[in-house]
């Protein structure tokens, strides 16, 4: 059984840090100055680490590899599974003609604040990194929007797939907007 040594430079904590810090300071160099895409500076930075994990601290080399395959597995399905859901859901709200409603939507009822758009936005990315579809972005595509959006509640209302926290989102961000 592999046992991890915790300062394996010279037997000082503070060395044994500044070894395993360069894999990251190899990819923010590769990006930031040498300018490479992100996938070479990531690929670096994991030949990097495989190297000084097999080197400095003395692991495995089967269990280095494996360990790898483990986090590829692990960061890739979860990304993936949103990153997929997400162009089905864009998918679907352009052909179904959605997207255009909810565009013309943005158009006319964000205001021109743009503290209040940042908001929506930084909301809406939130949303995506939590892995879930903004409320009022799936409200919005799921259901049929007149031009006017005076009662939002009853323009809702005998859905049975929209939630009252829903609604209430929705017009909190109406009422922002106003």
């Amino acid at each position: 059984m592999f046992h991890q040594l915790l300062y394996p430079v010279a037997n000082n904590l503070f060395l044994s840090f500044l070894v395993g810090i360069i894999p990251i300071l190899v990819v923010l160099i590769l990006l930031g100055i040498v300018r490479r895409p992100a996938w070479q500076a990531a690929l670096a930075g994991l030949i990097v680490g495989l190297i000084i994990a097999i080197a400095v601290w003395q692991m495995p080399v089967g269990l280095a590899f494996d360990s790898t395959l483990n986090g590829f597995v692990f960061a890739l399905l979860p990304v993936m599974w949103i990153v997929w859901n997400a162009m089905w859901l864009y998918n679907i709200a352009v052909r179904s003609g959605k997207f255009d409603l909810f565009r013309r939507w943005m158009i006319y009822n964000v205001p021109p604040d743009r503290r209040i758009l940042l908001l929506v936005i930084g909301f809406s990315f939130g949303a995506l990194l939590e892995g879930a579809d903004p409320a009022f972005l799936r409200a919005y595509l799921l259901l049929r929007h007149s031009q006017h959006t005076d009662n939002l509640a009853g323009s809702v209302s005998g859905r049975s797939f929209v939630c009252h926290h829903t609604v209430f989102r929705l017009q909190l961000y109406q009422s922002v907007a106003d």
